[in-house]
This record gives structure tokens, sequence and C-alpha cells, in this order.
């Protein structure tokens, strides 16, 4: 067999591991690099393009509140009526109409979007126009696009036509655009009819965003017909152009990579406007990922040949001083990995491996320190969480509260405002002040009340409570506010549209046990529901701040305060009602005992 010196073993051994290491974290690197300037595309594209899609929402949906406000105009109104009932055109009445008319019209005047509106009737004629004049006597029913949506208008609201050219202008503009239709009825009546309509022509140039030379990124529109605004903004192909349209009519949101060249690949992503239908296609360019590429192989090529002759020149040198020490070194080490850390590393002659050495003994107590440290701070942090648990009040709640005390003081209820004021201000007291621990269960008790009481008044005493407890309960320690997730959940999610709904709460001791549990006869849970709720229970899933305040928030806060021999427990029937059991210790016998 055929033998090395440790010495070429080494080399070899060095040469060729390094190398394959170099060669390996190059290829790593391209990868992750590509990954992480592909994601980064990727979510800047998707911010860009739903930047560009809730600007356009936010346009559209200004000018349809603007299109409301003069559809609903009196003065727009009686224009209208006033046209159309002439047998003979009054061309000077006609003008003192127009001029308060533009009065309406001026909240356009400072709309770039918004190129040009007029006033047409029902026969397709113009009454008004502002900004850009229409021809004379043109009719608009002669227009497809607006004669499919006069004829199809059956309700009160606003209708958005695809892109089309404008040549109804005085001036015929060839550009594109989309056209906001709003009818407008004279009187109300039974059965919905347009007298005219309100039609605003909108400029998309003014909305998208094709200016953005820093991201390299451009946008186009593709309309619910399928057609392609803004197409040559994008420096596709027809070929790339019909293939991303083509992607984009079948998803909602679409992301594809199109490669052009070697050197040249774009991402293209799509997002639908949920408000419109329209669809905002936005292309962005990634030939910096070739040029990346380009140059991650020649620096691989340069370093290959450096690492090679240092390594070829260094390891000679390193391999009859390292040996050694190094093998005392891994045994210490592999003795801290067994599990002891209280080892002391023998002190070595090589300043370098002394002081590698010194550095791995002074980590091991770091590591051992910060373990420690993370240890009780992990302990206050549970402490804490428990605490802003416990503190935590349902926003929507507060909001019904505010909106109820709001309608009582229109209605002039001041009775009722001032109770129910008084309530609320009983359970923020409550909720914000100490103590921040355990309270008494009659205290707890007395707390829910007054949020029953509260809601009462919002739901119009439709809920009849009860809430009693034996006498030898009232002295027990609980978490507070327990118990008042539990009844808002009977109230919220157990009303359901019900006349009436009733909840029980009491308190019963058995033994070192104390049962609290609070029944209501509202709708129920459905059986899916209930099961996957009573699995949280069970496998003790704690709180996620994505879910509200409930069941899974009190049974953690219990077993982290009692144990996990206590909790909740949850009986229910769809459409039958629901029961809701705690169990808590009765730590009043246990000091009696």
């Amino acid at each position: 067999m055929k033998k090395y010196t440790l010495q070429n073993k080494i080399t070899k051994t060095f040469m060729g591991v390094f190398t394959c290491i170099l060669i390996v974290i190059t290829i790593v690197m391209a990868v992750v690099s590509g990954n992480v300037y592909w994601n980064k595309s990727y979510q800047l594209c998707e911010q860009l393009a739903s930047l560009n899609v809730s600007l356009l929402n936010n346009h559209i949906y200004e000018i349809q509140k603007a299109q409301e406000n003069i559809a609903k105009n009196a003065m727009v109104k009686e224009t209208v009526e006033f046209v159309s009932k002439q047998k003979k055109r009054d061309y000077g009445k006609e003008l003192q109409y127009w001029r308060k008319l533009d009065e309406v019209f001026y909240m356009f005047a400072n709309r770039e979007d918004v190129s040009s509106a007029y006033i047409i009737d029902s026969k397709g004629k113009y009454l008004y126009f502002y900004k850009e004049s229409l021809k004379v006597g043109y009719n608009m029913l002669d227009q497809s696009w607006y004669r499919n949506i006069a004829e199809s208008v059956y309700m009160d609201t606003c209708y958005v036509s695809g892109f089309h050219d404008r040549s109804y202008l005085v001036n015929e503009k060839e550009e594109q655009c989309v056209s906001m239709i709003r009818p407008i009825q004279i009187h109300e009546n039974y059965r919905f009819a347009a007298d005219a309509f309100l039609v605003c022509d909108v400029k998309m140039d003014a909305i998208l965003k094709n200016d953005d030379d820093k991201n390299n990124m451009r946008f186009a529109i593709l309309d619910r017909s399928g057609e392609l605004y803004g197409q040559e903004t994008l420096l596709l192909s027809e070929t790339d152009a019909k293939k991303v349209i083509e992607a984009a009519g079948k998803e909602d949101t679409h992301v594809e990579t199109l490669k052009q060249s070697f050197l040249k690949s774009s991402l293209v992503v799509s997002m639908k406007s949920q408000g419109f239908g329209w669809k905002v296609i936005g292309v962005k360019e990634l030939q910096e990922f070739s040029y990346l590429m380009i140059t991650l192989m020649i620096l691989l090529g340069c370093t290959l040949v450096f690492v090679v002759l240092a390594v070829l020149f260094l390891s000679k040198k390193v391999a009859k001083n390292i040996l050694m020490p190094m093998n005392r070194l891994i045994s210490e080490c592999n003795q801290v990995a067994s599990g002891d850390y209280g080892i002391t590393f023998e002190e070595k002659k090589i300043e370098e491996i002394s002081f590698l050495s010194d550095t791995i003994e002074e980590m091991v107590r770091n590591i051992v320190h910060l373990s420690e440290k993370v240890v009780e701070e992990e302990k206050q942090l549970s402490a804490e969480k428990l605490r802003v648990l416990q503190h935590q009040i349902n926003p929507h709640f507060l909001n019904n509260v505010l909106q109820t005390i709001k309608a009582l003081a229109v209605a002039g209820e001041t009775d009722k405002v001032s109770r129910i004021s008084t309530l609320l201000g009983h359970i923020l007291a409550y909720s914000v002040y100490e103590p921040y621990e355990n309270v008494k269960l009659e205290t707890e008790m007395e707390s829910v009340k007054h949020y029953i009481e509260l809601q009462n008044i919002r739901y119009d005493n439709r809920i009849l409570y009860s809430v009693e407890w034996e006498e030898e309960a009232k002295f027990v320690q609980i978490p507070k506010l327990t118990l008042q997730p539990l009844v808002e959940n009977a109230i919220e999610h157990g009303y359901g549209g019900r006349n009436k709904i009733s909840i029980n709460i009491s308190a019963e001791v058995e033994m070192d046990m104390v049962y609290v549990i609070i029944n209501d006869n509202g709708q129920g849970i459905a059986k899916e529901e209930l099961d996957e709720l009573k699995r949280k229970l069970e496998y003790g899933e704690v709180y996620s701040q994505k879910s509200s305040i409930g069941i899974v928030n009190v049974n953690e806060r219990l077993q982290k305060t009692f144990g996990l021999n206590y909790g909740v427990q949850i009986h229910s029937r769809d459409h039958g009602g629901t029961t809701v059991i705690l169990r808590i210790p009765n730590r009043e016998r246990e000091r009696s005992e």
C-alpha cells in the first residue's frame, strides 16, 4: 500500500477540501444571490403593482364620489328637467343654467385624470360639457361603448367602460381613455329610469406611473375585455405581450419570468383590482442577474487560482506545527460538546492555537452565562405576557359602545347615556388599575354584571341573565378579566339574530375545586369548529395576536397561573346553546386545612 508523509497528505487534503469548499460556496452564493435578487425583485414588482392598483382604485373612487355628488345636485337635475321639457330651445336660459353648472363642475378643475365631463340626455345628445367640447349635434349613441352601457343601466351607480378613442370631441384625439358613466334621475321613482347620463373621460396616463427609472419598472392596464392599454411602454414583443395577456386573464395575481435572450430576461407581475376588474401589469428587466452571474464566475476563477497557490504554500508551513496542539484543542472541545462546561483549557505553546483556545474557553463561559440569562428573561417575558393578555380590551367592543352612546345622545336619551358611560367607566377602571394580578371571584363577577348591563343597553334589554355564586366561592382568587371574554363570546356569537338570549353564570365549590359555569341558549357552535376548539384546548395551544381574545386565551392564562390540571372545558351543540366550564383551585380551602 502506498504511503504518504503527513505533510503531503495535509497539503493534498487542504488543497482538495478548500477547492471543493470554494466551488460549493461560490455555487451556493450564486444560488442564494439569485434567489435573493429574484425575491427582492418580485417583492418590489408586487409592491409597485399593488401601489398602482391602489392608486388606480383611489382615483376611480374619488371620481365616482364626485360624479355621485354632481348627479344628485339639485341644479343638475333642474337643468336636465328644463332642457328635456323644452319644445323650443331657449339659448339665453340655457346659458344661465350652464354658468351655474360651471360652478358645480368646478370640482374637476384641478383633476388631471379627468380630461372632460359632459351631460348626455336619454337620446344621446349633450346638454352640457366641461373642459373639452363635443361635436355639435353629435349623438353619443353612435359610440358602441356608450350605447352598450346606456342600454344596460338598471340601477343608480357608476358604470366604467373599456378603453376607447375620443372621436366624438371637436378636437378629435386618438389617445385611449376610459369613461365613467353615472345615470341622472330627475325624480325618485319606484322603478329606476335614467333621464340623463353624466360622463367623465379618464386619462390613464395621469394615473399610471411609468417614470420609475430607478427600479426599471413599467406598467400597463388590462381591462375586463382583455384589451391592454400602454402595451408600448412594456417594451415586449407581440408574442410576449400575447403570452402575458393570456396568463393575466387566468389568475387574479400572476408572476412570470420571460427569457428574452441569454443576458436579458424580465419579471412580469399582474395584479387585479377587486373594485373594477382591471389588472395592472408591471414589467421589470432582470439583466442585473445575468451580470451578477458573470461576475461571480470571474471571481470564482481568480479566487480558485489564488487559493490553490496559497494552500500549497501555507499547508507545508502549518502541517508540522498545528497537528498536536490542535488535537488537544479538539479533545477539549469534545468535552465541552459532551456537556462538561467546567473544563479548563490547557495553555498552548503556539500563540495562534493558544489564542484560539482562550477564545473558545471565553466563548463557553459566555454561552453558559447567556443561557442562564435567556432562561431568566424567558421567565420574565412569560409573566409580562400574562399581564398584557389580562388587560386587552376588544377594540370592536369600545367602538360599538361609543357608537351606541352617540346614537343615544342624538336621540336625547340622556339617562341611558349617563348609565352606559358610568358602566363603561367601571369596566375601563377595572381593566386598567390595580390589582394587576388575581382578584376575588366576587369582584370579577361584579365586573361581569357591569359588562352585561352595558351590553343590555345596546341590545334593548334582550339579554336575560343571572349571576350567582356560593358563599365559599366568592373569596377564591381568579385572574382578572377572565370571565368577560367568555361572556362577550356568548353575546356576540350566541345572539345570532335571536329576539332574546339567556346567559346564566354561577360558581360552585366541590372540595378543593371551584367550577365557574357560563351557560347560554344561543345558536351554539358548529361541530367542525367545536372540534378544532377542543383540540386547541387539549394540546394547550397558546394565544396569538392574530386571533381574538377568547377561550384559548383564558385557558392559557388559567394553566399558567394554576397549572395544567386546571383550565377550560366547552360543550355546545349547533343551534343548541353553549356551556363553558372553568376549573380553578380552591386555595382558600387548602389554606384553612
